[in-house]
């Protein structure tokens, strides 16, 4: 069986935790979120809890994320259309 996909999301919205993240949680045999980044602490928390992240893993901007180094293989990029 192969390792799960670990992918960061940019953006802990209706569309990042609701839309792709909670994929992962439904098959954690597929997808495994390894990092958050999101402006808004509750949604951030939200995010942490649910995908059992700790503090180095969660970040206020994407900037702070990309200067921590590759977290994961990939990351789903979730801001609003505006950004």
């Amino acid at each position: 069986m192969s390792k799960p996909v670990e992918l960061v999301v940019i953006g802990a919205g209706s569309r990042g935790a609701g839309a792709y993240a909670s994929y992962a949680l439904r098959h954690p045999d597929q997808v495994r979120i390894v990092g958050v980044a999101d402006p808004d602490p509750i949604r951030r928390g939200r995010m942490a809890e649910a995908h059992d992240l700790d503090d180095a893993q969660c970040f206020t901007t994407w900037e702070e994320l990309v200067a921590a180094g590759q977290l994961g293989a990939g990351a789903i990029v979730a801001t609003q259309d505006q950004m």
